[in-house]
């Protein structure tokens, strides 16, 4: 089983925040494979990497990635 892992530097300081296994929850709410577009909600919980006590929570966190302008 594959998990999704995400990445998260907060307010521009130095501090890495990042995912952990069964931290969080994706749900596709769009999946168009002929134009490469992909909708959805998330939650997750995210540990400061150095600090692994500091834990910060995002709830009902919203993407719309569109595969064929994600690197323009």
């Amino acid at each position: 089983m594959t998990y999704p892992h995400i990445y998260c530097q907060i307010n521009g300081n130095d501090n890495l925040y990042l995912s952990f296994a069964n931290s969080g929850q994706i749900d596709f709410s769009k999946i168009d494979f002929n134009n490469n577009i992909y909708s959805g909600t998330f939650s997750v919980k995210l540990k400061n990497k150095d600090d692994e006590n500091d834990i910060i929570e995002i709830t009902n966190g919203r993407f719309d990635i569109n595969l064929n302008t994600v690197n323009n």
